[in-house]
């Protein structure tokens, strides 16, 4: 089942959250999900990955920067042999952004 993020459940109060991400090799995909109301910038920090977005797969290497707008389904994955590590920092959206399509 596709999870849809709130700002508030990983802001706690604070006007931005920002945290580093570790994807083993050979782990599980993260969830499916999309941002109900916050827009997230991912770097990523080393690594090789895959990045599926509502348009398709971008595959990930270390210095890439993706904005995943509210909206947007998504799914991270670390390459088979590589780990991939990256920080993400959700901004919340501004009033009418936030979008169930």
């Amino acid at each position: 089942m596709e999870q849809a993020l709130r700002f508030e459940s990983h802001a706690f109060g604070r006007p931005y959250h920002a945290a580093r991400v570790r994807i083993p090799a050979r782990t599980r995909d993260t969830e499916l999900h999309t941002h109900a109301d916050f827009h997230e910038f991912m770097g990523v920090l080393s690594g090789r990955g895959e990045h599926l977005l509502t348009r398709g797969v971008d595959d990930l290497v270390a210095g890439n920067v993706v904005l995943v707008r509210p909206h947007d389904r998504t799914r991270s994955a670390a390459r088979r042999r590589t780990d991939s590590s990256s920080s993400t920092s959700p901004s919340p959206a501004r009033p009418g952004e936030a979008s169930s399509t």
